[in-house]
């Protein structure tokens, strides 16, 4: 619909179901595919290599690797970069960074890109899957630039960022892109649902994968 044509391709870290749809698209399409950025995470790949356990899929990163070999278009985002995407002010937040090679697990999650897009009058706190053990670092350096009028829920509503968090965020409406299984979950296996309902309890419009599409537009 727009010409096999990618203006900028955000990739918030090497998880399959983070960089899967890249690899799957440039492996299959990539001759007929024209991207003209690519943002991601600078991953410390022996850090990532030494602690990777089987659910990170190590093998998804090294895919990435070897498609991208040789890309001149390939940008690797830090904590307080700044850019102009498509429009729209863009200033990441969290990236991976000294702290992140310091964990012992979930390096891949908590190395994640968090960033924040402002539009002419709307603003989105994308917080990928970094989780709580690195809210020590971002609330101290930038607890003022968290208010948002649209979050994207951290890893995928469960397991992610703690729920004053999200108080300070103070969002209009929350994206949770998980299944039923998890953001109605009964069993107390995921704490999913009780983010839904302190969010719900605020006030704040929550939209799941199930109830329908991601088709919000900055305007």
């Amino acid at each position: 619909a727009h010409d096999n044509h990618v203006p900028a391709w955000i990739i918030t870290h090497p998880h399959p179901d983070h960089v899967g749809a890249f690899n799957g698209v440039i492996r299959t399409y990539g001759s007929e595919v024209t991207i003209d950025h690519i943002y991601t995470v600078p991953v410390n790949r022996e850090r990532y290599e030494e602690t990777a356990q089987d659910y990170d899929v190590l093998s998804a990163y090294e895919d990435f690797l070897q498609l991208t070999e040789g890309m001149n278009n390939i940008t690797f985002l830090r904590e307080n970069d700044e850019l102009d995407l498509i429009g729209m002010k863009m200033k990441v937040l969290h990236s991976w960074d000294g702290h992140t090679d310091e964990l012992q697990d979930h390096l891949c999650n908590d190395g994640s890109m968090m960033f924040r897009l402002t539009g002419r009058k709307n603003s989105m706190l994308f917080c990928a899957d970094v989780q709580k053990e690195m809210e020590q670092y971002i609330l101290p350096a930038h607890e003022q630039e968290l208010s948002s009028d649209f979050v994207q829920c951290a890893h995928h509503g469960n397991w992610g960022l703690s729920q004053e968090f999200y108080d300070i965020v103070s969002p209009q409406r929350a994206f949770i892109d998980a299944p039923a299984s998890i953001t109605g979950d009964t069993t107390g296996t995921y704490d999913c649902p009780s983010l839904i309902a302190h969010l719900q309890g605020n006030g704040v419009d929550v939209v799941t994968w199930t109830e329908q599409q991601y088709n919000f537009l900055f305007r």
